[in-house]
């Protein structure tokens, strides 16, 4: 990429590296990456956000997690975008602590998952093997005494009920209520309009 009358930047890489990526080229990517660094040319936000979607987009979650890490040392603050390739990419190797672990920061930080994985994330967590193994990861987290953020449990039930599986929702529900785990007042409001029914806070109260 160097030639006598031209010196690039670390915008002309990316610009280059996303061009690869996109073209699941991700060997030439990384070559340009590798070359950025050896120059002392400080990739972005940017720069890894166009490599984790190009590894992504080729199922390499072992990368992915690679430059994730990679990412968080450089002092990068992950925004929605990043967070959703990671739940996407952890969802789709059946990694639930991991893609929980990213919902939850996501809840926590304000920002939302991409309406497409998240549509994603709860159509594989329907499949009744996984659900399953989401109840059973859920109970592994409260008997650890780890706690879901409030936000995200309101979202998995929220996407349930809106996808008429109010037993999936109730289930969310009661986990969270065996844990303490206190749910969005909107949450609970939801479901009595669901079920029809009064369902009393008190039982969710730390």
């Amino acid at each position: 990429m160097i030639s006598r009358n031209f010196s690039p930047t670390n915008v002309t890489y990316t610009i280059f590296i996303d061009h690869h990526c996109k073209m699941g080229m991700m060997e030439e990517a990384e070559d340009l990456l590798l070359e950025m660094q050896n120059r002392n040319i400080k990739p972005t936000s940017i720069t890894y956000a166009s490599l984790l979607d190009g590894y992504n987009r080729i199922g390499n979650g072992l990368k992915m997690v690679s430059l994730f890490d990679e990412f968080l040392t450089q002092g990068f603050e992950p925004d929605d975008n990043i967070y959703s390739l990671m739940v996407e990419s952890y969802s789709r190797e059946g990694n639930w602590m991991g893609a929980f672990q990213m919902f939850d920061q996501i809840s926590l930080k304000g920002l939302y998952l991409k309406p497409t994985v998240l549509v994603s994330l709860l159509e594989t967590i329907r499949e009744k093997d996984h659900y399953t193994k989401i109840l059973s990861l859920f109970d592994e987290m409260g008997e650890q005494g780890l706690m879901l953020s409030s936000s995200t449990c309101t979202n998995l039930v929220h996407g349930f009920l809106q996808s008429g599986h109010v037993q999936k929702a109730e289930q969310i529900l009661e986990t969270m209520k065996k844990f303490r785990w206190v749910p969005i007042a909107s949450c609970l409001r939801e479901f009595h309009n669901y079920k029809n029914e009064p369902l009393s806070t008190a039982a969710y109260q730390a």
